[in-house]
């Protein structure tokens, strides 16, 4: 059962990806994003490491990443959608199922009724969904050396969660998201 459920979960991140993948390609990266691209590709020609960049240089290239990623909200927004739609209004209207655990025939149920706030709770903490919305916030208030080094805490704290989740279900059969929210995941018969 475990295994259905970690091969479903696969076939959602390929689905997602391919989904995500398909909607942004409608909409092209901006000659200013591109443009600045080539600023950090100009700053980076010559340096074999990253030791020999000078401080001037990795400050430069976090202002340039920062603006590329100011330039990419609405990919984020793309994101947050497809994601909110698949985690939570698919699985409500599958009888607790995304596309990846209807074709590996798990679902998901409790002993309660579960409701649109348990599928949003879920994947807010499974999907990174809390992790985009926040860090597209973040780029509004913070400036770019602070945003960066943000991101990177958040990023690890999020893959952190998904090892820790991982190893909960090799060993347990449940994860962190189940325990909050008194929810399992059960093979279908059909």
């Amino acid at each position: 059962m475990r295994y259905r459920r970690i091969t479903a979960a696969i076939l959602d991140i390929f689905v997602l990806i391919f989904i995500i993948s398909f909607t942004i390609s409608a909409f092209p990266l901006s000659n200013e994003i591109k443009d600045k691209y080539y600023e950090i590709a100009k700053i980076e020609s010559g340096v074999k490491k990253y030791s020999e960049f000078t401080v001037e240089q990795k400050n430069e290239i976090n202002k340039i990443t920062f603006e590329i990623e100011r330039g990419m909200v609405k990919y984020y927004i793309i994101m947050i959608v497809i994601i909110t739609i698949y985690f939570i209004l698919i699985p409500a209207y599958l009888n607790g199922q995304t596309v990846g655990q209807h074709i590996r025939k798990v679902r998901l149920i409790s002993d309660e009724k579960i409701t649109l706030n348990t599928y949003i709770i879920r994947s807010t903490l499974n999907s990174g969904l809390f992790l985009m919305i926040l860090l597209s916030i973040l780029l509004y208030i913070l400036n770019a050396i602070w945003y960066s080094r943000v991101e990177t805490i958040l990023f690890f704290v999020q893959f952190i969660y998904w090892i820790v989740c991982f190893l909960m279900l090799l060993i347990k059969g449940e994860t962190i998201h189940d325990k909050i929210t008194k929810t399992k995941v059960i093979e279908v018969k059909r």
